[in-house]
């Protein structure tokens, strides 16, 4: 799952570019996620999204979404440890599990997801509990195709799932969350610095665009602020994506944040 997959939900390319907007003005990337735990929700319809990031001191798993705390109070019940190391190598058995031929993964067994945290017996208690149903495990890669963790869908019940809905916003978590991971460190930020003002390589006016772009400004807007026609702006558009070998609003965002170190 390349980040270069475009994405075609309009609702979550304009969430993709208002979540890097908010990150390149000093916002905490966790913070935003869990801001808008309703509207994950509501587009993949999960009971529980949750992230699991490979970090030099070990693996983390971070909630997204999870409706009443339901999987949390659960985990604590049942005194699941995020971060004990068998978590940590199922979390690297899963990510070893993707490949072109299963770009995501799929199981109706919690314990395969808990297996060394809890017992087998505890997790079927669990599993009866919250009525599991099924999960999905989509990973999460750099610019460079390097794996750095994935994205879990879990779901209580049987219900219809959109794995084409759910591709997507793993590719939105996947493009707002690159910028913020340094492959080399196996470090994770969670805020990043502000947009290289320099841009050494864009005209003036070109400068002036993509400051726009970037705070989300639709090119109508743009085009009116900079009184040019929309036909001007998509010029200067391509030039832009062009300049930084890039095919997107969302792609040029990454390209243009720094970490903060």
């Amino acid at each position: 799952m390349k980040l270069n997959i475009e994405i075609s939900d309009v609702n979550l390319l304009k969430k993709t570019i208002q979540i890097l907007s908010c990150v390149i003005h000093g916002h905490n990337i966790r913070a935003l996620l869990r801001h808008d735990t309703k509207f994950f929700s509501k587009e993949t319809k999960a009971d529980l999204i949750a992230l699991y990031i490979k970090k030099e001191d070990g693996h983390k798993i971070d909630f997204i979404s999870d409706k009443k705390r339901l999987f949390c109070r659960l985990m604590e019940k049942y005194n699941f440890n995020k971060y004990s190391p068998s978590f940590g190598k199922v979390g690297e058995d899963i990510m070893k599990g993707f490949s072109f031929y299963k770009p995501y993964q799929q199981t109706n067994d919690l314990h395969m997801f808990m297996k060394g945290t809890v017992t087998k017996k505890k997790c079927k208690q669990m599993h009866d509990e919250i009525q599991f149903s099924q999960a999905f495990f989509f990973p999460l890669e750099t610019i460079n195709g390097e794996k750095i963790g994935f994205v879990a869908y879990f779901y209580t019940q049987a219900k219809g799932v959109d794995l084409e809905k759910l591709r997507e916003v793993s590719v939105l978590m996947q493009r707002v969350i690159e910028p913020l991971y340094d492959s080399k460190t196996a470090t994770f930020y969670s805020k990043c610095s502000h947009v290289d003002t320099d841009m050494s390589r864009l005209t003036e006016k070109e400068k002036e665009i993509v400051h726009r772009v970037l705070k989300g400004i639709t090119y109508k807007e743009i085009a009116k602020e900079l009184k040019i026609s929309i036909n001007t702006l998509k010029t200067h558009m391509k030039n832009i994506f062009n300049k930084y070998e890039v095919s997107s609003k969302a792609e040029l965002s990454n390209k243009l944040l720094m970490h903060m170190k």
